[in-house]
């Protein structure tokens, strides 16, 4: 494993015409949208910076913070924060210019000597202390600017602007220290046709919603109703059966699912993305799973640099599967040799980084391997809730020499509860829920942990591992693939690790780490996330590239409620996107690969209780309302909402919310006679969901109604006194 630290400059106020693309999800504290039909603005505001000494290779500075800010420079300049801005903008316009101002100015006093950034340093090589650059010599106000231009990217269809906003500022030589509380966004607007790929879906809006400042704008683009939350899987002919249990399995729980082999979609990378991107529109689906090795459904390689190119220049090719997640513009938009470059998207534009579909991998070679990796899956989707779903093993290794980054556990600590380290905030793993067994070098009395304690922490059930530490392609968590032999868990587990190469599955001699725990051995792990290529950190510092991601994904799954797995692998890195130029951030969001299904759910949320059968009149007549009545229990007492089939060619919306164990009531009347079975199930607020109901057989016998005669007979029974 790796680190490196490298960012961008910016301007104060540019075109954006063939600028980097990317987005970012990061709250700000108010996003006020108003537009007169040529510009968009919005404002945001900041809390006052703190200031506290921090001691960096043994020397002494003042660490200056903003919340959820990120510091933003250069190796050699002084570390300042920085906060992502994320604008949806009206539909049929794109951004034309931006600018940025400044109400009111605060100093927060002289004196102040910034730590500077570090040097990016392989974790192979000694680390080298941090020094100050020429900048440290300056009268001028560092960085300079309000703000950076990162890009306009689609998601969805719908349109978004990027930036980086400074609202703090640094003169160098003095050492003062200014901030501005207040910064207003002016975004010029020009004619622009729509996006084609805007399907309008109530899931499109909401997932866009959730990912920006002004989500208010999304309602001026056109609404659809519709699903799209079908998956995808693509397979070859000869693949196609062991793949059809799973696919059935989908089909009968809810998901509508369909088998697709390349003698349909094309057998080239690019018509298979051609084909997903119809499947999208067409069919809305929502999950795409790769049926196959990299030498049966072919990957994408992508060519990616990372590091200061002014100190140490990386650069490879690597399997990237979120291009075929990521539908709009081309990927070689220059035509050369090297796909996924910052210029390869439309225009000379970046390449699409925000996903439209979620995409995993089943990286099997033969049916036999398919069939490990469909009775796993299903295996884990069927399990009764059990105690072991609440386990996780937290498995953290000795780094080499690097401060505070020296030691795996102290990056594996903040993927537990809320975490305010760096600069930003993120909700993991609550403690209080879930037992935790911490296997950790800094803590291990006598050597370190060996790959027999974390195989039989598997072996007991741990439901997932959280790791960080060294690996390569056959070796990761100290084990090897020898070592899975000794694996029998009978509960498959899931495993994110940021170690080096685990999942470069497109290793010509070499099944990978990720290979042989998902499809080698039918025990092992029921899904994994594991790097491509190397994995990345700092010297110094918990705040690398590869922990931004990894604390990312945790709280998706916990802080945002994002349990599909494919969907949370994707969260994590448009979480990261405002960022994507530096240091190495591009290069891990490119080798993050799930190997898994990408619609299953991790279970760390359990679904209500079945529901009871319904409750109520079982013989009635038609076009009369009757109510019917049943209750579930959520072991997380969570509250749950209530869907109901009524047999006639109607379900009901999600009814709800209610409290757990309530008895619940719905309403229905019939207009045709017949027997009819009327089922129900239960969702929690996690989206978890329940099998159907025991049905409840109700018989509505036709009775044809004449109003007039209805009436002439109440007159006569109220005139003769009949009952």
């Amino acid at each position: 494993m790796s680190h490196v630290s490298r960012p961008t400059a910016a301007v104060l106020s540019i075109a954006l015409a063939g600028m980097m693309t990317m987005g970012t999800f990061m709250p700000v504290l108010s996003a006020v949208p108003a537009s007169d039909g040529r510009t968009l603005e919005v404002s945001y505001r900041f809390q006052r910076p703190t200031v506290a000494q921090v001691a960096v290779a043994g020397v002494t500075y003042d660490e200056v913070s903003i919340p959820d800010g990120v510091s933003a420079s250069r190796p050699g300049e002084p570390r300042l924060p920085a906060r992502g801005a994320v604008i949806l903008l009206p539909p049929d316009a794109t951004a034309d210019m931006v600018t940025v101002t400044a109400s009111g100015t605060a100093t927060l006093g002289r004196g102040y000597r910034l730590p500077p950034m570090e040097r990016a340093t392989p974790l192979m090589e000694p680390a080298d202390a941090p020094s100050p650059g020429p900048v440290y010599e300056s009268h001028e106000l560092f960085p300079g600017r309000l703000h950076e231009v990162v890009g306009i990217h689609t998601c969805r269809g719908y349109r978004v602007l990027v930036l980086r906003l400074y609202p703090v500022q640094y003169v160098p030589s003095s050492g003062e220290l200014r901030y501005h509380p207040h910064l207003e966004v002016t975004v010029g607007l020009t004619g622009h046709e729509p996006p084609g790929h805007h399907r309008g879906t109530m899931m499109d809006r909401q997932v866009v919603m959730q990912r920006v400042d002004n989500p208010s704008t999304a309602g001026s683009y056109p609404a659809a109703t519709g699903s799209d939350n079908g998956l995808l899987i693509v397979t070859t002919t000869g693949l196609r059966q062991a793949f059809t249990p799973l696919r059935e399995y989908h089909d009968s729980h809810g998901l509508p699912a369909d088998i697709v082999t390349l003698t349909t979609t094309g057998s080239t990378p690019e018509e298979i993305r051609s084909y997903i991107r119809r499947a999208y529109q067409e069919q809305n689906i929502g999950y795409v799973l790769l049926g196959g090795d990299s030498d049966i459904v072919p990957d994408r390689q992508l060519w990616v640099e990372g590091m200061d190119e002014n100190v140490t220049h990386y650069e490879t090719y690597m399997p990237a599967d979120h291009y075929y997640g990521c539908l709009d513009g081309p990927y070689n938009g220059d035509g050369d040799q090297r796909w996924g470059e910052p210029t390869d998207g439309s225009n000379g534009g970046d390449v699409d980084l925000m996903a439209e579909v979620y995409v995993g991998r089943a990286p099997v070679g033969s049916a036999g391997e398919a069939r490990t990796f469909v009775d796993k899956t299903i295996s884990y989707l069927d399990m009764e809730p059990s105690p072991a779903h609440r386990t996780i093993t937290m498995a953290g290794e000795y780094m080499g020499d690097h401060g505070i980054a020296s030691w795996g556990a102290n990056y594996v600590e903040q993927h537990v509860g809320t975490c305010t380290a760096d600069g930003y905030t993120t909700r993991g793993i609550p403690s209080g829920d879930f037992t935790l067994t911490r296997l950790y070098d800094r803590d291990w009395p006598d050597d370190h942990w060996s790959a027999g304690d974390l195989i039989g922490q598997i072996n007991q059930g741990t439901h997932a591992v959280d790791h960080v530490g060294h690996s390569s392609y056959t070796y990761s968590m100290r084990m090897t693939p020898d070592d899975l032999g000794r694996l029998d868990n009978a509960m498959p587990c899931f495993i994110y690790s940021q170690g080096c190469m685990a999942g470069g599955y497109d290793h010509p001699r070499e099944d990978c780490m990720a290979e042989q725990f998902t499809v080698k051995t039918e025990h092992g792990a029921v899904a994994a996330i594991m790097n491509a290529r190397y994995g990345w950190f700092w010297s110094g510092r918990t705040d690398g590239d590869s922990q931004r991601y990894q604390r990312q994904f945790w709280d998706a799954v916990f802080g945002e409620n994002i349990t599909m797995l494919g969907r949370a692998n994707q969260d994590s890195k448009e979480d990261n996107l405002f960022l994507i130029d530096r240091s190495c951030m591009r290069w891990t969001y490119y080798g993050l690969n799930l190997f898994g299904d990408p619609s299953v759910r991790l279970r760390v949320n359990n679904a209500p209780s079945t529901p009871i059968t319904p409750v109520g009149e079982q013989d009635g007549e038609t076009r009369d309302s009757y109510q019917y009545t049943t209750t579930s229990v959520d072991v997380e007492d969570d509250e749950i909402f209530y869907q109901w089939d009524w047999d006639d060619g109607t379900v009901s919306e999600w009814h709800g919310p209610y409290p757990s164990n309530v008895t619940v009531n719905a309403s229905h009347s019939w207009t045709s006679r017949g027997t009819y079975q009327v089922r129900v199930r239960a969702r929690d607020g996690h989206g978890m969901t329940s099998d159907w109901s025991e049905p409840l057989r109700v018989h509505m016998p036709y009775t044809p109604r004449f109003p007039l005669l209805d009436t002439l007979l109440g007159w006569l029974r109220l005139l003769f006194r009949m009952p």
